[in-house]
Formats: structure tokens, sequence, C-alpha cells
């Protein structure tokens, strides 16, 4: 971490410590130096006297941020306090706060539980589940808020046409129960940043910054991304990759007012991940990617200065099997001087971890769990889902349980009766299984028990069973 938090390579410089009349926008694949140039840009922001907010969606990224940031600032204490590093909804709830008001959030299964309950929901030609997918894909993801806005809103990439009569079926679904949860106080995480951002543009609340420089800005929506403008709108940095979304949409900055014609870089040079193991995980991707700006922009030509071990491949007849052949591969790597805390196990879900939990606790190594806010603990090898490794990197990698149902996981698509929707959750879920393998710097295992994922169609030819 030491060295990569130290040194910037000549491309990812330009972006970190240039000067620019506006926003500008960082892509590129994983490994590409995207959060090493978030931080050299933090670093170099709050240098020149301006307080900086570091941001990211999840909160065990802001503790890789901070502890970064630390060795970075190290001899400067002075220019690490002016560096703040938040999620964007912690954040949006300290504006509420610092206005006057206590916001409580509303989770997905309570927000469905009111929409089954409205008396309007027999004559809505939407079922429940289908509701709250409007909410979040069209409502939510374009914070509209009156009848007006959301009859005139477009619902791009939604499968299922909606005539006006039938919005209207459907907001009357919707607008009682937003007029009830707004009395209560009470917010889903996107609109409680579309809340903060009215307070701000409305003057009830200031900007505590000079400076916003985001990381992984693929998973942040159009209610987080307005925000987060509104606290800087003319010194805005956007690192992100639009192969690597595992939350939101996809977006467009130019139709949010975010002008990065002219100020938009794309990194090229991997040299955080060998050469076998991005060429692995690029064939789990398509060739090209959203440039986050309502375009397209390639996946490909891109090098990597490190080169390494093939990585490994293994399919199992039985799910035992493969979790006795990675207990066993760690424990050796721990024979050979390995730290345990360069040693990741990653998992779809949690549930798939338990049964490596206990084959390893049980030879008496040191687990950690990676969830909840908490980084890498030394001494320790590392359990995380799939979602929970974002952002993080290990020099060993085992992605786990890359089995069919599991990865896609059959919970988040099959459910989703509308094709375009349920495309886009494929996406999300391939996208997942990308971001894991990438978490590897040095070696990288992939298994599987039984069936093998359709992900990995391109690699099954050189497998070993």
């Amino acid at each position: 971490i030491t060295e990569i938090t130290s040194y910037t390579h000549p491309s990812q410089n330009r972006v970190a410590y240039g000067n620019f009349n506006g926003p500008i926008k960082v892509t590129g694949t994983a490994g590409t130096g995207k959060t090493v140039a978030a931080l050299h840009r933090a670093y170099h922001l709050a240098k020149s006297g301006q307080r900086v907010l570091l941001c990211t969606y999840v909160k065990v990224l802001c503790a890789n941020l901070k502890r970064c940031l630390r060795l970075l600032c190290k001899d400067e204490p002075e220019v690490l306090n002016r560096i703040s590093v938040s999620t964007v909804h912690s954040e949006a709830h300290s504006i509420m706060r610092g206005a006057g008001s206590k916001p409580h959030v509303l989770s997905r299964p309570d927000l469905l539980k009111e929409i089954e309950k409205s008396k309007s929901l027999k004559d809505c030609p939407l079922t429940a589940e289908n509701v709250l997918s409007e909410w979040i894909n069209v409502i939510e993801a374009q914070g509209l808020t009156t009848w007006e806005q959301y009859a005139q809103a477009t619902r791009a990439g939604m499968g299922r046409p909606l005539q006006s009569d039938a919005r209207e079926k459907v907001w009357a679904v919707i607008a009682p129960i937003m007029r009830k949860i707004a009395a209560n106080r009470a917010f889903t995480w996107p609109f409680l940043a579309h809340r903060a951002h009215q307070l701000i543009q409305s003057g009830r609340a200031q900007s505590n910054y000079d400076a916003v420089v985001i990381d992984e800005v693929q998973d942040l929506g159009v209610c987080e991304l307005r925000f987060l403008h509104s606290l800087a709108p003319e010194s805005l940095s956007l690192m992100g990759d639009g192969g690597q979304r595992i939350y939101a949409r996809a977006i467009s900055l130019q139709a949010l007012g975010i002008n990065v014609r002219g100020r938009s870089f794309n990194l090229k040079i991997n040299y955080r991940t060998t050469s076998e193991i991005r060429r692995f995980a690029d064939k789990l991707q398509v060739n090209s990617s959203d440039d986050l700006d309502g375009d397209k922009e390639s996946r490909r030509n891109v090098v990597s200065i490190i080169q390494g071990k093939e990585p490994t491949l293994r399919v199992f007849p039985r799910r035992k099997d493969q979790i006795d052949f990675v207990a066993e591969k760690i424990a050796k790597h721990l024979t050979n001087g390995e730290a345990p805390e360069t040693i990741a196990i990653i998992a779809r879900t949690q549930q798939q971890l338990k049964g490596y939990y206990g084959a390893l606790n049980a030879q008496g190594i040191d687990l950690t769990w990676i969830k909840q806010g908490q980084g890498v603990v030394d001494g320790a090898v590392n359990l995380c889902n799939m979602h929970g490794g974002k952002g993080l990197e290990f020099r060993i990698v085992f992605v786990t349980d890359v089995s069919d149902g599991i990865v896609p996981l059959a919970a988040a698509y099959e459910d989703q009766d509308d094709p375009l929707l349920r495309d886009e959750e494929l996406v999300r879920e391939r996208n997942l299984l990308y971001v894991s393998c990438t978490r590897a710097r040095d070696i990288l295992t992939v298994t599987a028990a039984k069936t093998p994922s359709r992900f990995l169609a391109p690699h099954l030819s050189k497998s070993s069973t």
C-alpha cells in the first residue's frame, strides 16, 4: 500500500496534479490506478489550502482510503486535516442534521410493505414488486417528486411501456407513500441525497468543502451525483469504470449538468494486476462499457507492466471438495511464509463463505470478515462477499463458488419480469465477478462446484477438474 500510495505514473500524475477549470472525469479498467489518482488529487487540492471531501459509495472503501491517506500525508498532518473521507449518504445525512432535521432511512423491504398496504394497488397495472422497481429505477433514479415530473419523465431501460392513464394509477400508489414517509422524516437513501441537495441549493445549508473527489463514481445514482456536485460545482473530480458498476444504473454526467468535455481522461496502464490476471478478467467482460457520460469506450488496449502466474480455474464434483482444496492451498501459502492479511476468499454471498470459515478455523487459522466498514486486519485471512471486496486488493485471491445459480445469483434476476431490467441485473452480476477477480494482484484461483457459471465459458476449455 505504501508503494501504491506514494507513486504515481505520469498518466495518473496529469489528472492528480493538474489545474482545471471545471469538473474532471477519469475512467479506466480495474488496476489502472483510479483510486491512486483520487488519493493524490485529494492530497494536491488539500495541500493548496482547499477543504476536500474524498467520497465513495460504501463504508468499507472509506476505511481503505483513510489508511492510504495517512500514509500519503504522514509528514503533513495539516494537509490530512483538510481532507474528509466519507460515503455520499453519510455526508447527506450530516447536511440534514446540520439543517435541524433528524431523518431516518426507509429500507427497501419497508418500502415494499408500504406499497403492499396501498389501497390504490388494486387498480394499479403493476404488481407491488414492479411498483418498487418503478420507484427505484425511474422515480428515485431521476429525483422525481411530483406528478408533473413523473408524467414527463423518461422510462428508458424499462421493458414495460406505461401510457399516461397507467402512470396516473402508478402515481396514485406512490404519492401517498411519499407524503407519509416525508411526514415521518423518513427517506430512502437516494431521496436523502436529493433532500440534502435541495437544502444546499436553497441556501438553508452550506457546503463545508471547496473540492469533492469521488472514487467509484459509477455506483452513484442521479440524486447522489447532483448532491455532490452542489457541494463543489467547480472542483469536482470523478473516478470510475462503467464495467465495475454493481449498484446504480448507467448515467450521463452531461445530462446532469456536469460538463467534463475536454477534461476527460482514460487510464490505459495497469501496474497493479499481472498481465495474466488482467487477461483472464478481461475475458469475463464485454469489449466496451459506458464512459459515464452517455457514450461507449473500449476496455481493450490496456497494458500491464507486471508479469506473473496464469490464474487457476478448478471445477469440482462436490462443494466439499472445493472447500477442502481452497483450505489446503491457503494453509500451504501460510506455511511458505505468506502473510495472512495478503490472502482473501471472495464469494457471491456471506452464506457461501461459512464453509470456508469452518474449514480454516479448524486448522487454527485466524480469519476476519470484511463488512460494515471494517478494513483488512493484520494477521488474519480475509473473507468477504463480492460486494464487500469492492475497491480492495490482495496479493492472493480465491474467488469461490462461481457455480450455476450462484454467479449469476438466481435470486438477483429470476423474479424480475421486466426483460430489460433483468438484463441489467445480469450485467451487474457479470461486473461483480470481474470486480472480484481483479482484486488479485499476483495469484488468482477461481473455483466452482458441479456446474460452473455461464460467465466462465471463455475459460472452461482450459480448466481442469
